[in-house]
Parts: C-alpha cells; sequence; structure tokens
C-alpha cells in the first residue's frame, strides 16, 4: 500500500511537472495565444493582426494593422510623414501639390513673390513704382501720375 501511495505521489508529481513546462497558455477573450505567450493581435507590435506578424521599425498596430507613427503635426502620406502645413507636394492634403512657383502656408498654396515684390491677386507686383498698384495692391495712380517710390507723383 505504501509502495502504490508513493508511486502516485511520483506520478502526480511528474504530471504537475510536465503541465508546468508546458508552452500553452489561456488567455483572456481579447488576446490570443501566440506560442504559449498571450498577445492583443489589435495592438501588438509583435503580433500585430497575427501571430508572429510584426510591423517594421517606427509602425505602431493599429486595429490589427500596421500603420507609420509620425509625430504629432505630421500625417502619414503613403508611408512617409509630412507636415501638410507647409509641403510642396501636400499642402493641406496628402497628394495635393501646389504650382511651380508657389509655396505652402498654413496648409494653402500661395504665389511665391521674390523679395521686392508683393503678391496682387495672383500676380507679382512691384508696388514702388506699380501705377496699378501703388504703395499697396489695388492703389491706381491718376493718368497724370507716376508711382515713385510707392507714392503716385
Amino acid at each position: 500500500m505504501m509502495r502504490t501511495a508513493l508511486a502516485l505521489t511520483l506520478a502526480a508529481a511528474a504530471l504537475l511537472s510536465a503541465c508546468s513546462s508546458s508552452s500553452t497558455s489561456v488567455c483572456p477573450a481579447s488576446e490570443s495565444n501566440c506560442g504559449g505567450v498571450c498577445r492583443d493581435l489589435a495592438t501588438d507590435r509583435s503580433s500585430c493582426g497575427a501571430c508572429g506578424s510584426a510591423c517594421p521599425a517606427g509602425d505602431v498596430c493599429s486595429a490589427s494593422t500596421c500603420a507609420l507613427s509620425c509625430q504629432a503635426g505630421l500625417t502619414d502620406c503613403g508611408g512617409r510623414c509630412r507636415d501638410l502645413r507647409s509641403d510642396l507636394a501636400n499642402c493641406g492634403a496628402c497628394g495635393s501639390a501646389c504650382a511651380p512657383g508657389n509655396v505652402c502656408v498654413a496648409g494653402t498654396c500661395a504665389l511665391s513673390c521674390q523679395a521686392g515684390l508683393t503678391n496682387c491677386a495672383g500676380v507679382c507686383r512691384d508696388t514702388t513704382s506699380d501705377e496699378a498698384n501703388c504703395g499697396g495692391c489695388g492703389r491706381v495712380c491718376l493718368a497724370s501720375l507716376h508711382c515713385i517710390a510707392s507714392a503716385c507723383q
């Protein structure tokens, strides 16, 4: 009888040992068993959407999909972080390019005039000598006057 009890005790110990070294895990309903480790496939970078499906460096796992993680103020435009407030190729929206000679200011394409010129309704003007824009856009000199140093004289 003592031998039987000892044999049962040893068998139980061996079974417990085998169970504790097993790679199986019981995971919460929101997680999946990935090789014995519980992972949230919706947010885990090393198992994004499926066990072992790792996101590339710099990406995050969101809603089971790898996505580029851009810093605040930047937007993912085709896998590259862009500032839609100032990017000429992505002004205001991804893929919205400004025309040559324009700049992107606060997410809007605007005419870029050379130094000394003023943007008057989409045309660069020299308001120091332009009779139709003397001293400012739309300030027209009378027919007998000329614009000199931003004043009709």
